[in-house]
């Protein structure tokens, strides 16, 4: 099954929300190579060894400076990824009285919207 993390760019740092077999671990990260290295970390801790696929999922895709340095570190480890829009992530947020603010969210956002990837048996 397919493991999605979710990844919110604010302005500085960066939310994440990792799909877990008991819920979500979040935490957010700063917008620098030191943050950008923790989030990695945290990411492989959270998954463990012989996790299935993972999918990075970000959005909203406001491409700020400062948060340069984690798309740099995506390409420089042919990590590709997904976007939702800001329009997407607030429907969703909506329908589902959940903040538009957050990596869960974001991650939430994309399963709704891709739920075929996510069922048990595919077609």
């Amino acid at each position: 099954m397919l493991k999605l993390i979710g990844v919110l760019l604010l302005s500085g740092h960066v939310g994440v929300a990792i799909d877990a077999s008991g819920g979500y671990a979040e935490r957010t990260f700063s917008c620098t190579e030191a943050g950008v290295e923790q989030l990695f970390e945290f990411v492989l801790s959270a998954l463990g060894p012989g996790e299935p696929a993972i999918q990075f999922v970000v959005g909203p895709i406001e491409r700020q400076p400062e948060c340069e340095v984690f798309f740099a570190a995506l390409a420089e480890n042919g990590i590709g990824n997904a976007v939702v829009s800001a329009q997407e992530i607030e429907a969703f947020a909506n329908s589902h009285r959940m903040s538009p603010s957050s990596a869960r969210t974001v991650a939430e956002t994309f399963k709704e919207k891709h739920a075929k990837l996510f069922s048990k048996k595919r077609t």
